[in-house]
């Protein structure tokens, strides 16, 4: 898995509303990965329910959160990004 860094302050689109190129490679690569199920999804935060290995991600729908999977199984050691 790619791992997807973007950093604090970076800006996705210019002043004018236009993805910034940084805005682009971030979201193809997050489309990829969505697409490979690199990214798990559902409703509320993964913590204790979702039992998977790292590294992972998951996108809550309920409130817009990403988690990255820190530990190497289980159901616990999801982090808030």
């Amino acid at each position: 898995m790619t791992v997807i860094t973007l950093e604090r302050g970076s800006a996705l689109t210019k002043q004018d509303g236009l993805m910034t190129d940084r805005g682009y490679e971030y979201i193809e690569e997050l489309t990829r990965q969505v697409n490979a199920n690199a990214i798990a999804a559902g409703s509320g935060s993964p913590e204790g329910v979702l039992n998977v290995a790292a590294p992972k991600l998951y996108f809550d729908s309920a409130t817009g959160d990403y988690y990255k999977k820190t530990t190497a199984s289980g159901d616990t050691g999801w982090v808030l990004l």
